[in-house]
């Protein structure tokens, strides 16, 4: 797997107009680079959950699929108090993984059985 690093993926974020807006601050990496590796490898996601332009859930999915350059399926969703528009420049990608080992590893059962 090549992984993506912590450089490249911010300035991905900073270079790159989108389509969708983040509602929120941060993104991790290693969970960028395990959704990666996961579609490379054949594994379809769920569609992300959006209000017209914002993104309430998925946002490491659309920016995995963005990166990768494939469109991703939308479904519309609702609004909460929480979500505030962000940019997704301002968004900080965190090298520490948000994923417990055992969830890691469940979630790849679940996509390649």
């Amino acid at each position: 797997m090549n992984e993506i690093t912590l450089e490249c993926i911010q300035n991905y974020l900073a270079q790159t107009e989108f389509e969708l807006k983040p509602s929120q601050n941060s993104l991790c990496l290693p969970v960028i680079n395990r959704i990666i590796d996961k579609i490379r490898r054949g594994a379809k996601f769920g569609p992300i959950h959006v209000v017209g332009d914002l993104i309430i859930n998925g946002h490491h999915r659309y920016i995995c699929y963005s990166f990768l350059n494939l469109s991703i399926e939308m479904t519309t969703w609702r609004l909460s108090n929480a979500n505030t528009p962000k940019a997704w420049k301002e968004v900080k990608v965190e090298i520490e993984d948000w994923d417990a080992h055992d969830d890691i590893l469940r979630h790849e059962k679940e996509y390649f059985p």
